[in-house]
């Protein structure tokens, strides 16, 4: 699963939900927090970090994107294109 998460919403109790069950039924995720252009990089770390924590993603399985600047973009080709080998 590829799950999207606008880097200036803090996630909605649904968004927690669906972290909890991702992480209980061991499904394989991919989260890209995207819009991070809307930040300094002090503030897209403190804001990837509290995400993270809220719906229970590794770090690892995280890509930081902005569509605007192309930030992360190649990064998260790469992960997705490794995240389907994976999940084959």
């Amino acid at each position: 699963m590829v799950w999207l998460i606008d880097i200036r919403r803090d996630p909605t109790p649904d968004d927690v939900a669906i972290g909890r069950l991702l992480h209980r039924r061991e499904l394989p995720t991919l989260l890209a927090i995207t819009k991070a252009d809307k930040f300094g990089r002090g503030q897209q770390a403190a804001r990837r970090h509290a995400i993270l924590d809220a719906v229970n993603i590794p770090g690892d399985q995280c890509v930081v994107t902005s569509s605007q600047t192309g930030m992360g973009i190649p990064e998260l080709r790469d992960a997705i294109a490794e995240f389907v080998t994976y999940v084959k």
